[in-house]
């Protein structure tokens, strides 16, 4: 097995499956320069030149199941950064500044260079640019997830939680050691104890990355699971990998509000009109939106302006949209199917049977 393949092997056993990574094609180019280029632009780590970050790459790369050790640049930047870089030639390659490598101590390095590792496992995703609003916040939820997911890689990498917190607080700050004392308790009763209103919540919504204290969170919560004691060869039986994803996905709905949760549910009635309205699931069913208007009713009257062809269309586009949501939003289409005794006449309709393959099986992940 080739070490891109080992490493998205282990990525997706661990990953939260909301980053949509699972549907990423790795056939096609993850990027267009050539691994050469970029290592051109600062100082290719190596034994002879730099010992103990080419010592730390390789035992992280180690714990990640590779056999070559990674390529990884350093450069001249006083800012705390590190990227993944996606190569057309599928090289592992990743860049480090020189700010970043003075702030962190090894263990907390290996977090960093394992996370960015856990990128090209997890892919790189689309390169479109979201042409709606909604599109955009699905692509921001995403990648939120993402970074997530390449925080437990990052975990899997370095085997301490506590490097891996302090890492994530270091950068965040741009304290070092002599200047913070790491308690990571006492970090999370202070997150516990920050009461922040729900503008500040949704405010995130339009961020790409997490806040740290919620990485920090995510991190202590999959720590527990089953998996990861696995993976890290440690000892005991944690919780369920599920149930830590149920509960993660949770806090992130709760942090997102009213407009979240708004939003959830929006997208799970368009679809179940859209159903109604095409025959996917019993006609006479009625489906209320906020206004307690029969948006079936709307649906109905779209297709018969714009013709028959129109309702698969719209069908499709607002199950992708589910899917786009996160797992969260699909759940509750299916529990609502479920109360209204529709899921069998679902899957026996034709127009689920006319879904893509690649949306019928993201959905049924979902579940």
């Amino acid at each position: 097995m080739s070490d891109i393949a080992a490493l998205r092997q282990l990525c997706l056993s661990i990953h939260f499956p909301d980053d949509g990574a699972a549907q990423i094609d790795f056939n096609r180019p993850q990027g267009s320069q050539s691994a050469s280029y970029f290592l051109s632009r600062g100082l290719t780590v190596s034994p002879e030149l730099t010992p103990e970050l080419h010592r730390s790459v390789r035992r992280v790369a180690e714990r990640l199941r590779l056999d070559e050790t990674p390529p990884c640049v350093i450069l001249n930047d006083p800012t705390p950064n590190a990227f993944a870089v996606p190569c057309r030639d599928r090289q592992l390659v990743f860049a480090l500044t020189s700010g970043l490598v003075r702030l962190l101590s090894t263990a907390e390095l290996e977090f960093v260079i394992a996370h960015e590792l856990g990128h090209h496992g997890l892919g790189f995703g689309s390169h479109r640019e979201p042409k709606t609003p909604h599109a955009t916040r699905a692509a921001l939820a995403k990648s939120r997830a993402v970074e997530l997911s390449a925080d437990r890689a990052g975990l899997v990498g370095c085997r301490s939680l506590m490097a891996a917190a302090s890492a994530l607080i270091k950068q965040e700050c741009g304290l070092s050691d002599s200047h913070v004392r790491f308690d990571i308790p006492a970090y999370v009763r202070q997150i516990q104890a920050t009461k922040i209103p729900e503008a500040g919540l949704t405010w995130e919504l339009e961020e790409t990355h997490p806040p740290i204290p919620l990485r920090v969170h995510s991190l202590i919560l999959f720590a527990e699971t089953d998996r990861y004691l696995e993976v890290s060869g440690s000892p005991g039986q944690g919780r369920s990998k599920r149930s830590v994803d149920d509960e993660l996905r949770q806090v992130l709905a709760d942090r997102g509000g009213a407009e979240n949760r708004r939003l959830h549910s929006k997208q799970v009635t368009f679809a179940l009109a859209w159903l109604v309205a095409t025959g996917g699931i019993d006609q006479t069913q009625e489906v209320a939106g906020e206004d307690g208007e029969d948006v079936a009713q709307k649906a109905r009257d779209y297709i018969s302006n714009f013709g028959p062809e129109s309702g698969p269309r719209k069908v499709e586009e607002s199950l992708r949209n589910l899917v786009d949501l996160g797992l969260g939003p699909v759940r509750t289409f299916f529990d609502e199917l479920e109360t209204r005794g529709q899921t069998a006449s679902l899957r026996q309709s034709t127009i689920w049977q006319q879904l893509p393959s690649d949306l019928r099986q993201a959905l049924d992940d979902g579940r």
